[in-house]
């Protein structure tokens, strides 16, 4: 599995420092990893107004009426308006808080994560893959049949503090129709900390 740190920096093509914007894919190194993950036919399903580059379909969906977008599903309906085991490649950016959901995207926040994820686990492919940003690696790590192959953790000294995680998760032949919380208690996690600037071991350990 593959674990990287990777500091958000440098400068755009307009000579202006890179941070880390309410538009997440408007960073170049948080841009480049994704659009090598992207596969077959994509859904972003919270779009925003930035698009990614794709040789392939990519539906973008967006809950705001006014975003220039394919779709304008509730994330957490998903699979109620795309078939079952439609998409190859998901991404999944939704606000990480309430609080910054008020702030940034006209308070349009999931709540219920774990339904928004579910539903998205419904419409992902065996084989394919669902790339969740977040300020943890949940993702579907522990989900059944689902395999964690990646994550990431993208260094944001300048923004929050926090670092912000992608998750990168296989969708396996046999995992079952998602509806309910999932159990978790074996559910592998991964842990990175930020010693004043400096970067830290990743260890993994296993929620008892």
């Amino acid at each position: 599995m593959t674990v990287e740190r990777i500091k958000i920096g440098g400068k755009t093509e307009d000579g202006e420092p890179v941070h880390l914007s309410p538009w997440t894919f408007e960073v170049p190194q948080i841009r480049a990893i994704v659009e090598k993950w992207l596969a077959g036919e994509v859904l972003n399903a919270c779009a925003g107004k930035t698009s990614l580059d794709h040789d392939g379909p990519i539906t973008r969906n967006d809950i705001d009426e006014d975003r220039d977008v394919d779709t304008h599903f509730d994330v957490r309906e998903i699979d109620d308006h795309f078939d079952r085991d439609h998409f190859d490649t998901v991404v999944y950016d939704p606000p990480y808080t309430a609080e910054m959901a008020e702030r940034h995207y006209d308070g349009n926040h999931v709540g219920r994560k774990w339904e928004a994820r579910g539903a998205i686990a419904n419409v992902t492919a065996p084989g394919g893959h669902v790339l969740t940003f977040g300020y943890n690696s949940d993702g579907l790590d522990g989900w059944d049949g689902w395999e964690r192959v990646a994550t990431y953790y993208f260094r944001t000294p300048n923004w929050s503090g926090y670092d912000i995680a992608l998750s990168v998760d296989r969708k396996g032949g046999g995992a079952p129709v998602a509806g309910e919380v999932p159990d978790v208690t074996e559910q592998t996690t991964l842990v990175a900390a930020t010693d004043g600037g400096n970067d830290c071991a990743v260890d993994t350990a296993t929620d008892r």
